[in-house]
């Protein structure tokens, strides 16, 4: 770990870190839903670990309790957590002469927020040590602080009442980082396309409208790329 590498690590922690007090209700949300339905501490902390990913936590909790089969449980998990696979594409150059180690953390640390925050300034990065301390050091904290939520709201599941709401903060923050985003049309239509299309399926059973709604806003944006690209 070189003086680089720590400098970009602790000033990317220092700028992300409200964002991270911003997901910290969501991350008291999941624990207080996995303790209520029926998982011990130790079951909380497991999956929290295993899956890192709230949307994937809370979306198959009511699988699971309900008693649906590993294979839905699975599929809907990955569904879910289908968009780090797009995310990992995206990160991939980046990480260009690392080690399969550092490749393997930094898929496993992978967050919606430290992509919506930090991707343009780390694949504009020319130097490795640079890049790679900005996303593994923010990564690394966000994972922590998502952990130390989680296993708050399981242990205090009992003290936090129901009429609080808290999962909805997370999704508030990280609006105001897409935000931006929107200025390119692009952008906007994908959100647009991927948004209309999540809420006319809601209906459909084991979340499999968001499922497509990820797959009309990744061909949405792919027909955008291709004609941008037959133009020029």
């Amino acid at each position: 770990m070189t003086t680089t590498f720590r400098q970009s690590a602790i000033s990317g922690i220092k700028d992300y870190l409200p964002l991270c007090l911003g997901q910290l209700p969501w991350a008291l949300a999941s624990g207080v839903a996995m303790k209520s339905a029926g998982f011990s501490l130790w079951e909380c902390i497991g999956m929290t670990l295993i899956v890192y990913s709230g949307s994937a936590q809370l979306g198959t909790l009511p699988l699971i309790v309900s008693g649906a089969s590993i294979f839905v449980v699975g599929l809907t998990t990955i569904a879910l957590a289908l968009r780090f696979l797009i995310f990992s594409a995206l990160m991939a150059p980046a990480f260009e002469g690392c080690n399969k180690k550092v490749k393997i953390w930094a898929g496993y640390v992978m967050s919606d927020g430290v992509i919506a925050a930090y991707s343009q300034k780390i694949l504009a990065d020319p130097q490795l040590e640079s890049r790679t301390g900005l996303y593994l050091g923010t990564s690394s904290f966000n994972v922590m602080t998502w952990m130390l939520g989680t296993v708050v709201g399981a242990v205090f599941t009992q003290q936090i009442p129901e009429e609080y709401h808290f999962e909805f903060m997370a999704t508030i923050a990280l609006a105001i980082l897409l935000a931006p985003a929107l200025k390119q049309w692009k952008a906007a239509a994908v959100c647009l396309v991927s948004g209309l299309t999540a809420c006319l399926l809601i209906q459909l059973p084991m979340r499999l409208g968001f499922f497509i709604a990820i797959l009309a806003g990744l061909g949405t944006g792919a027909l955008f790329e291709t004609l941008e690209r037959k133009r020029k």
